[in-house]
């Protein structure tokens, strides 16, 4: 499973929000600047929690509270605390403390970046200028908004179906209303008139 290692200014400024976290953080900035300086806490991606709708990416099943074992190349184990799952299922991963992360894996240079883009920038066309100008070590980028657009396509189709339905459903109902209404106009008229005939045979009698 991937392990990332993060630096002061991702815990500041990075955009994730949490699906969970634990009780004891009253906001996900606290849970990152936790996890920057302690490395027995780890964040980890929303793929080890099933999904109500959609496909599930279940990697492993584990909540926040609960514990994994990291291991390093030269299998030394170390025990880390789960304080923070993300919403997102797009990165997979544990965040946690980068100087442990460099120390006991051996992770020297950054080699994961993140960029956050003006509005009306289309991110396509910025990865593919990433990737040219970074050719030379074979630089890899990808857009986090068709991917999550990607993502969501069968939670959306499901709703547009459902919407269907609803739709056929109401129109349904207001024809078999309007028939009712039609049918009860058509009872009431013949009551009317054998009522309306009745008080005229009274009438006359009473003459």
């Amino acid at each position: 499973y991937e392990l990332y290692g993060i630096d002061t200014v991702f815990a500041e400024r990075n955009g994730f929000t949490f699906y969970r976290r634990a009780e004891e953080y009253a906001t996900d900035r606290e849970v990152w600047q936790d996890v920057l300086t302690n490395p027995d806490l780890v964040v980890v991606d929303r793929n080890v929690q099933p999904v109500d709708f959609g496909p599930s990416l279940l990697s492993f099943d584990v909540d926040v509270g609960d514990e994994v074992v990291v291991a390093n190349q030269a299998g030394r184990n170390h025990t880390v605390r789960i304080v923070g799952i993300l919403d997102s299922q797009i990165v997979r991963g544990l965040f946690m403390n980068g100087t442990f992360v460099q120390e006991q894996f051996g992770a020297s240079d950054p080699s994961f970046f993140m960029f956050k883009l003006n509005p009306g920038v289309d991110e396509l066309t910025v990865g593919r200028e990433i990737e040219r100008t970074f050719v030379t070590i074979q630089m890899q980028t990808f857009a986090i908004r068709p991917l999550i657009e990607e993502n969501t396509e069968v939670t959306n189709a499901f709703f547009d179906l459902l919407e269907g339905y609803l739709a056929m459903g109401l129109l349904v109902g207001i024809a078999g209303l309007g028939i009712i209404t039609m049918r009860n106009v058509v009872e009431r008229r013949q009551e009317i008139g054998a009522l309306r005939a009745g008080k005229r045979r009274d009438a006359r009698r009473a003459v």
